[in-house]
């Protein structure tokens, strides 16, 4: 999810400043890490030490990810663009905060991320008829 919206936003804005290209280095940075937390997460599933590890790891993809998006759709002002990472964002934030107290029902509560897509088609949508 995270590489298609990220080969989706440089095709919205092909062109970065400094500052973008850095935060796009540490957004992809943050993807490498991935497989090590969620292979801790396989192993020490109900640890919530390791729970919150792999929570932080997706929080901050995604709310890099979401920073890119704003930065990216600021000139143009098309905000819309920028509801699925938004929504991601604070899935991730609240699971992560589930994570800390009962690391089971993180598990429950990350794919809801998944909807993202589907929630920004929908904005898209109604956006449209305006």
């Amino acid at each position: 999810m995270f590489w298609y919206s990220h080969q989706r936003r440089l095709a919205y804005a092909p062109e970065a400043s400094r500052i973008e290209a850095i935060l796009n280095l540490l957004f992809l940075l943050s993807i490498i890490l991935l497989p090590v937390t969620t292979g801790l997460f396989g192993s020490y599933m109900t640890s919530s030490d390791v729970t919150a590890l792999y929570g932080f790891n997706l929080t901050l993809i995604s709310a890099l990810n979401t920073i890119l998006w704003v930065i990216a759709v600021a000139p143009r002002r098309d905000w819309v663009v920028t509801v699925a990472p938004a929504f991601a964002t604070v899935v991730f934030i609240i699971a992560s905060i589930v994570g800390l107290f009962t690391p089971y029902l993180t598990r429950y509560v990350w794919p809801i991320a998944f909807l993202a897509p589907v929630l920004a088609a929908y904005a898209e949508r109604w956006e449209n008829r305006r």
